[in-house]
């Protein structure tokens, strides 16, 4: 579905940008109602594969998130982060790198905002050890 692709692409976006991530309750079941602290999260959702990819996908950001320096290190510094291209807007793709206290540390990060494969891109890293662990 449509609203699910939007959502973990919002999700991979939010985890790949500069700040402190911060997901209200039941976001992370992408839970459709508002929370209220009159009833519980609406845990019944999980019953369903698309919800429970989404909370899937927010535990490997979380975990992501924790183990790669460069996505938490220097995240409001403007050190941390530098565009490669922000007005491809024709193709809706974002490409920008996030880097760690230790200039060895860095991701690049490419967000495709359209359910179109675009190719032909290419960038060219800072370091040749940043490309090691690169999937495209």
């Amino acid at each position: 579905m449509a609203a699910f692709a939007n959502l973990r692409l919002l999700y991979a976006y939010q985890y790949a940008h500069p700040g402190k991530k911060l997901l209200f309750m039941g976001q992370e079941l992408a839970q459709r109602h508002e929370w209220s602290e009159a009833r519980s999260l609406d845990w019944h959702l999980l019953q369903h594969d698309s919800h429970r990819g989404i909370q899937r996908l927010v535990g490997d950001l979380n975990r992501l998130y924790a183990a790669e320096p460069a996505l938490h290190q220097v995240e409001f510094d403007w050190h941390g982060f530098e565009w490669i291209d922000a007005n491809d807007s024709d193709n809706s793709v974002l490409s920008f790198i996030r880097r760690g206290k230790n200039p060895e540390d860095l991701i690049v990060a490419v967000i495709n905002a359209t359910p179109v494969t675009r190719g032909g891109y290419r960038w060219v890293c800072p370091t040749p050890a940043s490309t090691a662990n690169y999937e495209h």
